[in-house]
């Protein structure tokens, strides 16, 4: 029995404690709050959202992120050329990988003509 007390002590003193982070961290929001209220335009600027979807009309975020002509075709040049290094290095990794095999195949053949 007195297990289940002890238990149920420690859950009480847990919930507890949830309570306490809960309210200092809705004390500290309504500071918050307040500081915003006294001072709008302050904190006007401060977008918490990343796409249209979050906030309605306001294309701020896209304009400050949209590609201009010149960046597209800078990393459309780029990406052509990493698939030309890409398709270089697995040609090289072949070449690699058979130059292996025929030294592993001699190495063989010299240990056992000793």
């Amino acid at each position: 029995m007195s297990i289940i007390v002890d238990e149920l002590k420690r859950e009480i003193h847990k919930i507890k404690m949830q309570l306490s982070e809960q309210i200092e961290e809705n004390v500290r929001l309504k500071g918050f709050k307040a500081l915003v209220m006294e001072e709008p335009d302050k904190y006007e600027s401060k977008r918490t959202y990343k796409t249209k979807q979050e906030h309605g009309n306001d294309l701020s975020f896209e304009n400050d992120t949209r590609l201009n002509d010149g960046e597209i075709e800078r990393l459309t040049a780029e990406k052509v050329a990493l698939y030309a290094e890409v398709k270089r290095l697995k040609n090289l990794d072949e070449t690699n990988q058979k130059t292996i095999h025929e030294l592993r195949r001699d190495n063989k053949i010299l240990a056992e003509d000793k």
